[in-house]
C-alpha cells in the first residue's frame, strides 16, 4: 500500500555518552470493511410537544427503514438528541420564543459497503432531513496501527544510524523509545442530502482508503567507530 514518512533529527549537546534524538513519523493504508453514517431528523413546530412527536414518528421510520436494509450486518444507535425553543430578537431587545426544533441522530455502522448508497436512500426516503457524516472505516484498527507503529519506529532507526554515521559514528544501542501516537484523519462531511419522495438511482458512493498515521521519537547512545 502507498506509504508516507516523514522524519525529523537533531543532535543534542555534547553528553556523556553522547546521545542522537530523532522523529518519524509515517503512515499506513489498508481497505475499509465497515462503514459509518449519521442520520439526522429534525422537526420544528410552535409548541414543543408538537415538534417532539413529529420528530418520533419521523425517526421510528427511519429507524424501520434501515434496519430493513441493515439486516443481520450491521446496528443502529442513537447518537443524540435535542429540544431547543427558537427566539427572535426585536428591535426593543426582549426575546420571545417562536417555536422549538427537535433533533435526533442515529449512527448506523454496516459491514457491507456497497449498500452505503442504498442506507442512504432508504434513510432519507424515511423521513431523514440531514445526512451528518459518512465514513468508511475499520472494525479492527489496532493492525493498522501497529503497522504505522513499525513503519515509523523503522524510519526513526535509520534515521538514527543516518545522523550517525554523518558525524563519522555509529549507533551503539537504544536508550529510549517514545510514541506520540496513532490518529486517523477526521471524518469528511459529506454535504447534506436532501430528502425527496423516491429516488430513481441508488445515491453513488466510493469508499476511499483508511489512512492511519504514528510517530516515533527515539533516543540512541553513539560512539566514535
Amino acid at each position: 500500500p502507498p506509504e508516507r514518512a516523514l522524519a525529523e533529527a537533531a543532535l543534542p549537546p555534547s553528553s556523556d555518552p553522547s546521545v542522537v534524538r530523532v522523529h518519524a513519523r509515517a503512515t499506513a493504508t489498508a481497505p475499509p470493511d465497515q462503514v459509518e453514517i449519521d442520520f439526522s431528523v429534525i422537526t420544528e413546530a410552535k409548541q414543543a410537544d408538537v415538534a417532539a412527536e413529529e420528530n418520533a414518528k419521523k425517526q421510528k421510520a427511519v429507524l424501520d427503514a434501515l434496519k430493513a436494509q441493515l439486516g443481520t450486518g450491521g446496528r443502529v444507535e442513537t447518537l443524540g438528541y435535542g429540544l431547543t425553543p427558537k427566539y427572535v430578537f426585536p428591535q426593543n431587545g426582549v426575546r420571545r420564543i417562536v417555536g422549538y426544533t427537535a433533533s435526533n441522530t442515529v449512527h448506523v455502522t454496516s459491514g457491507r459497503l456497497e449498500r452505503a448508497g442504498s442506507l442512504i436512500d432508504a434513510g432519507i426516503g424515511a423521513g431523514a432531513n440531514q445526512v451528518q457524516s459518512l465514513r468508511f472505516t475499520l472494525s479492527e484498527p489496532e493492525t493498522l496501527r501497529r503497522e504505522a507503529l513499525m513503519r515509523a519506529a523503522r524510519e526513526a532507526r535509520q534515521k538514527a544510524e543516518t545522523l550517525a554515521a554523518a558525524l563519522g559514528m555509529k549507533l551503539v544501542r537504544i536508550l529510549r523509545v517514545e510514541e506520540d501516537g496513532a490518529s486517523m484523519p477526521p471524518p469528511v462531511p459529506q454535504g447534506q442530502f436532501m430528502a425527496r419522495a423516491e429516488a430513481a438511482v441508488t445515491t453513488p458512493v466510493e469508499a476511499a482508503d483508511v489512512e492511519l498515521d504514528a510517530g516515533i521519537t527515539l533516543t540512541a547512545e553513539v560512539a566514535t567507530k
